[in-house]
Formats: structure tokens, sequence, C-alpha cells
């Protein structure tokens, strides 16, 4: 006796409305390797800019700016503790 199962239909974009976004975006791809040397990191408006286009363009797809992140300062974290 064999019974059909039923297979209950999963919608593919409910699936990645569940997934979590990555904690940085990387669309900029081979753009980011060595970045932190280039000129451009030294600019923090420009960059700024950039990430306004890529929200505005829907390009951004991360918890925060893989540039952004890598060019603004920071303050070192107390060795000490």
């Amino acid at each position: 006796m064999n019974k059909k199962q039923k297979v209950k239909s999963i919608k593919i974009s409910s699936i990645r409305e569940n997934e979590e976004k990555p904690l940085f975006c990387t669309e900029c791809g081979e753009k980011l390797e060595d970045f932190c040397f280039s000129d451009e990191a030294k600019n923090l408006k420009i960059l700024r800019k950039h990430h306004k286009h890529c929200k505005k363009t829907n390009k951004f797809n991360g918890g925060q700016c893989a540039k952004l992140f890598i060019a603004e300062p920071t303050e070192p974290s107390n060795l000490d503790d």
C-alpha cells in the first residue's frame, strides 16, 4: 500500500527573505583587494557618496559597506583587558 505524500511547496522568495544579510557588502569584488592601500580609502566623503548610491540602486547587500569599514578610523582596543 503506497500512500502519496504531499510535499509542501516553498517559495524561493520567502527563503531569501528569511536569510540573514552578510555582515559586509562585498559587491565591489576585486576592487576590495588592496583597497586599504589605495588613495580612494583616504576620502571618506566620496566613499559615503558611493555607499549612498549603492543603497539607492539596490546593489548594497550587507550589514555594512566593506570599503567604509576599512577606511573609517577606529580607536585601538585596550590591550590590557
